[in-house]
């Protein structure tokens, strides 16, 4: 990963081939230039690519009961969740992954921050 981290056996399905224009840097670049021109998504859809968070740059710490949109098990659909637990590292001092309890019912433990997003308010 570009911060260091490693992670050894992951499942095929669970990486892809990183585009040109696809690092946090474009990405980071490409939401200045959208705050700048006033465009971007209105979508409401829990199903929606498109970025529905308000303002999440997606490393911020969530808090328990905050409500997000996650992609259940790494896939590629966003669903809305409740955050349930807030796990933090061995220190105590920084979130690493968070539990969620699903509107369906289902839940997930051990999420990574990248696969959740915060609702807009």
């Amino acid at each position: 990963y570009d911060d260091g981290d490693t992670e050894k056996e992951v499942v095929r399905d669970m990486i892809r081939k990183l585009k040109s224009g696809d690092s946090k840097k474009d990405k980071k670049k490409k939401d200045k230039k959208k705050k700048k021109s006033g465009s971007g998504s209105d979508s409401s859809s829990s199903s929606s690519s498109d970025d529905d968070s308000d303002s999440d740059d997606g490393t911020s710490e969530l808090e328990e009961g905050t409500k997000v949109e996650a992609r259940y098990g790494g896939k590629d659909k966003w669903y809305k969740a409740t955050v349930v637990k807030v796990r933090k590292d061995k220190k105590g001092r920084k979130a690493t992954t968070y539990d969620l309890e699903y509107d369906d019912g289902d839940t997930e433990k051990e999420v990574v921050r990248d696969m959740i997003r915060k609702l807009k308010s």
